[in-house]
């Protein structure tokens, strides 16, 4: 699954058809809350430093976890951070990004 949050706060979450089903996607927008501290996190520095952070662990996805990839564009400059690769565990912008992709998920299956 992914998702895709806009500027104007909108959202697009996707999730893929499992065993050849039907791709399933759920829209919606950030509360004005939400929105506001995403802004906030989202700074060029945070993006600079996570991407520089080196993980040394073991990635969750080799122990039933889950690994994370992250494409995150601001003012035209993109960022890719990856689980695996860089240390993201303990940031409060990637925590939030998880947290989105929890809610996302859990909305969509509501809405089936």
């Amino acid at each position: 699954p992914s998702y895709q949050i806009l500027e104007n706060g909108s959202y697009l979450y996707t999730q893929p058809g499992i065993f050849g089903g039907a791709i399933k996607t759920h829209t919606g927008i950030l509360s004005a809350n939400d929105s506001s501290e995403l802004s906030k996190l989202l700074t060029q520095r945070r993006l600079n430093n996570l991407e520089k952070s080196e993980f040394t662990g073991t990635c969750p996805s080799y122990n039933d976890g889950t690994d994370y990839e992250f494409e995150i564009n601001v003012l035209g400059q993109a960022t890719k951070l990856n689980s695996c690769n860089n240390e993201l565990s303990n940031d409060l912008l990637v925590i939030q990004l998880i947290e989105f992709f929890n809610t996302f998920s859990r909305e969509a299956m509501e809405s089936e």
